[in-house]
């Protein structure tokens, strides 16, 4: 009987080393995606402020030349 709880020991140790290691990459997995996940909310952050500032951009330029053309022609009405 004892030969067999010594073999037990013997087994459950290199068992429990595994389960442990296992546990442990499955915490750095889940670190993992969880920072890959942060990266791709901010790329898409600051690409919708990139797309922002392009459409600012693109209605101040069309405003100017607004501004442009009522100066070089009073006559017509822009509005």
């Amino acid at each position: 009987m004892e030969r067999r709880g010594v073999e037990k020991v013997v087994i459950d140790e290199p068992i429990k080393k595994l389960q442990s290691w296992d546990s442990m990459q499955q915490q750095k997995r889940e670190l993992l995606f969880r920072k890959l996940h942060k990266l791709k909310k901010e790329k898409l952050k600051y690409a919708l402020e990139a797309a922002n500032a392009a459409r600012k951009m693109a209605q101040a330029e069309i405003e100017a030349e607004i501004t442009i053309d009522q100066l070089e022609n009073p006559e017509i009405d822009f509005s």
